[in-house]
């Protein structure tokens, strides 16, 4: 307004002037940015990873108070020793591989990323830890050998072979695409293997 001028009525709101070519962001392009700033998670089953690896752990933490009493009345029998580390690796491994799904989402990658990743990593672990199993089972004394149960041995074997066909499967994504709970129950199984010797360990004793 010119000075001296009078106004009436409310005073009118001031409007910037606009650069020429100039036009104002879109809703959609200023939702894509806040999207980008703020990404959720594509873990939504992170509870239940969580919980696989606390029952993991605390089955390592019960297999670990076993060796330290277990101690006290000499050295372990070779069938003692044999079960204890068939109850220790198989909860530890159930505990990482919980965690690894879980790390990689807050690490920012996709999820078909964290699928294929931490199904590949499973079929490592998994592989690893059959091959040790069964080295560790070749060298035992024969006497020992006799004892362990063949029948719960080769159902270790075929719930392992599962779940890394399983971790390939997902892997892969040959004929389904990569999703949590293909990983899931192929991750519970080293845990339900080391629950199950952790069980026999303490009620089955060897007679030999």
């Amino acid at each position: 307004d010119r000075p001296g001028s009078r106004t009436t009525g409310a005073p009118r709101a001031y409007n910037p002037p606009v650069p020429r070519g100039w036009a104002a962001p879109k809703a959609g392009r200023q939702l894509s940015a806040w999207s980008v700033g703020r990404r959720e998670s594509c873990l939504a089953e992170s509870g239940a990873f969580q919980s696989l690896a606390e029952f993991a752990i605390a089955l390592a933490g019960f297999t670990g108070i076993v060796v330290v009493f277990g101690r006290r009345g000499g050295e372990f029998h070779p069938v003692d020793r044999f079960r204890i580390l068939g109850a220790l690796v198989p909860s530890l491994c159930a505990a990482f591989l919980a965690l690894v799904p879980v790390g990689l989402d807050l690490a920012g990658f996709q999820a078909s990323t964290v699928w294929r990743a931490s199904s590949l990593t499973l079929v490592s672990a998994l592989g690893v830890d059959s091959i040790l199993t069964e080295v560790r089972r070749f060298h035992l004394p024969p006497e020992s050998k006799a004892v362990l149960s063949s029948r719960l041995h080769n159902l270790f074997r075929v719930l392992r072979l599962s779940a890394i066909f399983l971790g390939l499967l997902n892997c892969t994504a040959v004929f389904v695409a990569p999703q949590a709970g293909i990983y899931f129950f192929a991750a519970l199984s080293p845990l339900v293997v080391g629950a199950t010797i952790f069980v026999r360990t303490v009620f089955v004793r060897p007679t030999v």
